[in-house]
Protein backbone atom coordinates (compact mmCIF):
# COMPACT_ATOMS: atom_id res chain seq x y z
CA UNK A 1 0.00 0.00 0.00
CA UNK A 2 1.18 3.71 -0.91
CA UNK A 3 0.77 6.53 0.82
CA UNK A 4 1.02 10.00 0.16
CA UNK A 5 3.28 12.11 2.57
CA UNK A 6 2.83 15.70 3.08
CA UNK A 7 5.78 17.95 2.15
CA UNK A 8 5.01 21.15 4.11
CA UNK A 9 4.43 18.58 7.23
CA UNK A 10 7.29 16.80 6.83
CA UNK A 11 9.50 20.05 6.34
CA UNK A 12 8.01 21.31 9.41
CA UNK A 13 8.86 17.98 11.45
CA UNK A 14 12.50 18.51 10.71
CA UNK A 15 12.11 22.02 11.30
CA UNK A 16 11.06 21.28 14.87
CA UNK A 17 14.30 18.66 15.38
CA UNK A 18 16.20 21.35 13.77
CA UNK A 19 17.03 18.77 11.06
CA UNK A 20 17.61 19.04 7.29
CA UNK A 21 15.80 17.17 4.87
CA UNK A 22 19.02 15.53 3.54
CA UNK A 23 19.99 14.71 7.25
CA UNK A 24 16.67 12.87 8.22
CA UNK A 25 16.67 10.90 4.53
CA UNK A 26 20.19 9.64 5.60
CA UNK A 27 19.36 8.52 8.85
CA UNK A 28 16.11 6.91 7.80
CA UNK A 29 18.15 5.24 5.17
CA UNK A 30 16.57 6.76 2.04
CA UNK A 31 17.87 6.96 -1.56
CA UNK A 32 18.35 10.35 -3.11
CA UNK A 33 15.54 9.66 -5.48
CA UNK A 34 13.23 9.70 -2.45
CA UNK A 35 14.36 12.23 -0.67
CA UNK A 36 13.83 14.71 -4.11
CA UNK A 37 10.35 13.16 -4.58
CA UNK A 38 9.23 14.01 -0.76
CA UNK A 39 11.10 17.80 -1.57
CA UNK A 40 9.01 18.10 -4.18
CA UNK A 41 5.79 16.74 -2.58
CA UNK A 42 4.53 13.86 -4.82
CA UNK A 43 6.08 11.01 -2.99
CA UNK A 44 4.33 7.89 -2.47
CA UNK A 45 5.77 5.61 0.05
CA UNK A 46 5.48 2.37 1.58
CA UNK A 47 4.59 1.14 5.19
CA UNK A 48 8.05 0.54 6.15
CA UNK A 49 9.41 4.14 4.67
CA UNK A 50 6.85 6.04 6.08
CA UNK A 51 7.77 4.14 9.58
CA UNK A 52 11.22 5.09 9.27
CA UNK A 53 10.83 8.34 8.63
CA UNK A 54 8.55 8.92 11.55
CA UNK A 55 11.21 7.40 13.75
CA UNK A 56 13.65 9.75 13.10
CA UNK A 57 11.67 12.63 13.36
CA UNK A 58 9.91 11.19 16.57
CA UNK A 59 6.47 11.46 15.50
CA UNK A 60 3.53 9.18 14.34
CA UNK A 61 3.73 8.63 11.15
CA UNK A 62 -0.07 9.51 10.28
CA UNK A 63 1.44 12.73 11.12
CA UNK A 64 3.42 13.43 7.89
CA UNK A 65 0.65 11.82 5.48
CA UNK A 66 -1.43 14.01 3.81
CA UNK A 67 -5.01 14.48 4.94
Amino acid sequence: MQMVIDSKKFYLACADKCKSVSAVAVEAGLSGSTQARITKGDARLNAKTLGRLAKVLGVAPKDLLKE
